[in-house]
């Protein structure tokens, strides 16, 4: 599962799992439930125009990288 930003992983946490994660970072999660892998980039919002075009390329590199990793066709 991919998430955008860390406000919208913090959300799913409270309201979907009823979890209270405190510390959240940039990259792979722990896993949900059962195997389910979670990844958490920047918001590409232009609210959130703290983070460049590079470093979101950087994260999308990653989540591409872990997309990878995670799917069921690459791991046969």
């Amino acid at each position: 599962v991919w998430f955008q930003g860390k406000t919208a992983y913090m959300k799913f946490l409270r309201y979907g799992l009823g979890r209270s994660d405190r510390a959240v970072c940039w990259a792979e999660q722990p896993p949900l439930y059962a195997r389910v892998e979670a990844f958490v980039t920047p918001n590409p919002s232009s609210a959130n125009a703290v983070y460049s075009l590079e470093d979101l390329c950087t994260w999308i590199n990653r989540l591409a990288v872990f997309a990878r990793r995670c799917s069921p066709m690459t791991n046969s």
